[in-house]
C-alpha cells in the first residue's frame, strides 16, 4: 500500500484488492481508497473516497457493487451504508 494505516477494510475481487479507510495515526482517520493489480505488482490510489473518514468497518462486494457497513468515524459510530460501483 501507498499509505500507512491499520484498522482498515480490505476486499478481493478477482485479481484485485481494494482496501479502504482506516485510521493513520494523529487521531486522523482515512477516506482513501487503494486498489492492488496482481497483474502488474503495483498499488494504485483510487480518486473515489467514501463520504467520510472511516476505520473498522464491514466491506463486502454483492452483485459488482461494494458495501460498507458500521464503523467509526470522527463523529462516532457510523450507522449509514455506503455503496461504491466496482
Amino acid at each position: 500500500m501507498k499509505l500507512k494505516r491499520h484498522s482498515s477494510m480490505a476486499l478481493v475481487i478477482g485479481n484485485y484488492i481494494i482496501v479502504a479507510g482506516g485510521y493513520k495515526g494523529n487521531g486522523v482517520l482515512s477516506s482513501d481508497v487503494e486498489l492492488y493489480n496482481e497483474s502488474l505488482g503495483r498499488w494504485f490510489e483510487i480518486e473515489k473516497k467514501f463520504g467520510l473518514s472511516i476505520e473498522s468497518m464491514v466491506f463486502v462486494e454483492h452483485r459488482s457493487e461494494i458495501y460498507t457497513f458500521g464503523g467509526r468515524s470522527d463523529e462516532g459510530d457510523v450507522l449509514k451504508v455506503f455503496r461504491m460501483g466496482v
